[in-house]
């Protein structure tokens, strides 16, 4: 069986790591047949090998498909993540082969969080359409997840492959630190990582002598957000104490910010952040998670520390990280090099229906 990796939604960072991963570690690794098609929204074509077809925009991508799987009964298309609508609605109305369609979840397109009008009339026609595929690909907590929307479809433990480089060691600790705790809040300027709730607990639990870090260069037209969380910050810390990020960070720029902090403070109640969340604990950063969070059971499955919510202190920051600094990364699958064993096993299996 040949298979069609479908990237439907212009997301650059995720497609551009999720093309990377596969040039540079299953190119050679797979049968052709398991590379055979890579259909994409956006993003440059420059330097794309010939399997690869991008597409203007979500619909075309989307036309293009209905028109292909009634000429071909001889692929699986993967769905790399799913936001594009019109193939939601293909799947619902079984204008797409169901047997031959597999979902990887990449947090957001399973979870319903937004308060917008369009959305919401939208999810449950989503919800339907996840309740007909046969074959998905998540995390644990996602699985677990979706099995309380679609009990009946093959489920397969699979990590997005996180951008990281085992070779990275967490920065030596200072004998004689004066700085304030710094702290990363959230992963971007999405709304889901409440960043409003987030400061006013940051300064209830942690007091106002910390230094906070927050990354919102994604999503793009996010300015009225921005500019109250801005806001909410200024009233609740003094200037200096708080640092926006509002442009898109460089990885290696993001890297230098981590290392300089000493805890991630998540309190999103979905799946979402995990690249972070692997650098900050191959740093031996601590972790602030939301309970809600379903990836605290790949966190806890794989014996990771973190702390909760609402057990936030100095003191259980600092338990956290004499913990992680003896645990055996080594082993975490969803660690790079591990999660490649993930993507082979599939893609061979895939490739031999």
């Amino acid at each position: 069986m040949r298979i069609c990796h479908i990237l439907g939604s212009n997301i650059p960072h995720h497609n551009q790591t999720v093309m990377a991963f596969f040039r540079e570690q299953l190119w050679e690794r797979i049968p052709p047949q398991a590379r055979a098609a890579f259909y994409i929204v956006g993003g440059s074509s420059e330097n794309d090998p010939p399997e690869v077809k991008r597409f203007a925009g979500k619909k075309a991508l989307a036309d293009f498909l209905l028109k292909e799987v009634k000429q071909r009964s001889d692929t699986f298309y993967l769905l790399h993540g799913q936001f594009n609508v019109a193939l939601w609605l293909a799947i619902l109305c079984n204008k797409l082969p169901l047997d031959r369609i597999g979902w990887h979840i990449w947090g957001a397109d399973l979870y319903e969080d937004s308060n917008k009008l369009q959305f919401k009339l939208f999810y449950p026609l989503r919800r339907m359409a996840q309740k007909k595929l046969c074959h998905v690909f998540a995390t644990v907590g996602d699985l677990q997840r979706f099995n309380q929307i679609n009990p009946n479809a093959e489920q397969t433990v699979l990590y997005f492959p996180t951008k990281m480089d085992p070779s990275l060691k967490p920065p030596l600790a200072s004998a004689v630190s004066d700085r304030p705790l710094t702290i990363l809040l959230g992963n971007s300027g999405d709304q889901s990582n409440r960043h409003l709730e987030a400061l006013q607990g940051i300064k209830a639990q942690l007091g106002d002598q910390v230094q906070i870090l927050i990354p919102m260069g994604y999503p793009e037209h996010n300015q009225g957000y921005i500019n109250t969380v801005k806001k909410q910050a200024a009233e609740l810390f003094a200037a200096s104490a708080v640092t926006v990020f509002e442009q898109r960070i460089d990885f290696q720029d993001y890297l230098s910010m981590l290392v300089q902090c000493d805890v991630g403070y998540f309190i999103f109640s979905r799946q979402q952040g995990i690249g972070t969340i692997c650098l900050l604990t191959q740093f031996n950063i601590p972790l602030v998670l939301n309970r809600e969070n379903p990836f605290c059971l790949d966190m806890q499955q794989q014996q990771i520390p973190f702390v909760e919510l609402a057990e936030v202190s100095q003191e259980s920051l600092n338990r956290a990280k004499v913990r992680l600094a003896q645990l055996d990364k080594s082993r975490i699958d969803f660690f790079a090099p591990n999660f490649v064993q993930g993507w082979l096993e599939l893609l061979q299996k895939l490739a031999q229906k």
